[in-house]
């Protein structure tokens, strides 16, 4: 459930604990209210759209961060993979192996790297036609403390912006908490910001160490629409502030690593296909001609 992301297996977990979705839903409404959530409300385990579903960036934050003060919880959504062990319908282990579907954990240190981030530690994914595609990010800085971000609302053809927005967000977030940074006896000093894959406008930091950006029709959503906060000392990232600016079609490719690997992919495949069509017809010209046939007795006259 929370490394593949199967809506199934939240449905699984619904119907063990309290026989029924629409059961679960109800502890989950009852939890909700005592986290002083005023504005979510929860119809099913697995997020599936429902017009009374309804959460906001600010409360998915909230919950974000009493979920993760649990170690067990904390532990499922840092893994990267996990491999599924032997049961009594897969005698054998690895019969399955699950990636997770937040790509900020599989490429936080590589595509997603920051000088003020130590780690990604999680959190979840989200999307639906009707939310769009979301994702509540949680990340260590480089001076102990964790940032949650909530980003709601990307459209579906833009699914690679919500990890550059995220990443973008926490960065400027990042910033903004770290301008106080002891390093304390250590050598340590906080680094110039970082540039950001891509640029995106309208971002959102909150308070303390929450980070939120997204429309207040939460989870499930049917607005593409965001709606923006802006906080006291906060300066939208712009080339002036570190962020290099890309322009024209190299910048078109690099800004984004998503679509750079897809364009190199299609230019793999496309390459492989002709590659193979002109083998294919070099060995169709190697063919020897069709043989006359000639009837016995007709000594090859007609």
């Amino acid at each position: 459930m929370m490394v593949a992301s199967g809506n199934d297996a939240a449905n699984v977990f619904a119907e063990a604990i309290d026989g029924s979705n629409e059961t679960f839903a109800l502890r989950m409404n009852e939890k909700a209210t005592e986290l002083g959530l005023t504005v979510t409300h929860f119809c099913n385990p697995s997020g599936l759209h429902d017009d009374a579903h309804v959460s906001t960036a600010r409360e998915l934050a909230m919950l974000a961060d009493h979920a993760m003060k649990n170690d067990q919880f904390r532990e499922i959504v840092s893994l990267r993979s996990y491999v599924m062990p032997p049961t009594n319908k897969h005698p054998y282990l690895g019969w399955a192996l699950l990636i997770n579907s937040n790509k900020l954990l599989t490429f936080g240190d590589t595509a997603f790297r920051s000088d003020y981030v130590a780690r990604y530690t999680g959190i979840k994914t989200g999307t639906t036609g009707y939310a769009g595609n979301c994702l509540v990010a949680a990340s260590e800085l480089v001076d102990g403390r964790e940032l949650i971000s909530v980003l709601l609302g990307v459209p579906g053809s833009a699914a690679g912006n919500s990890y550059n927005s995220t990443y973008t967000l926490i960065n400027a977030a990042a910033q903004i908490v770290l301008q106080d940074y002891d390093p304390g006896q250590t050598e340590t000093t906080v680094p110039p910001a970082t540039p950001a894959p891509s640029l995106t406008p309208s971002l959102t930091t909150t308070p303390a160490t929450t980070a939120t950006s997204g429309q207040p029709t939460g989870s499930e959503s049917d607005s593409g629409s965001n709606q923006t906060t802006a906080q006291p000392g906060y300066t939208e990232p712009t080339s002036e502030t570190g962020i290099k600016e890309t322009s024209g079609i190299s910048g078109f490719i690099t800004t984004n690593p998503w679509r750079m690997a897809f364009i190199l992919l299609v230019l793999f495949l496309i390459a492989l296909y002709i590659r193979g069509n002109f083998q294919f017809k070099k060995k169709h010209n190697k063919r020897p001609g069709k043989k006359r046939s000639v009837q016995p007795g007709s000594n090859g006259r007609k």
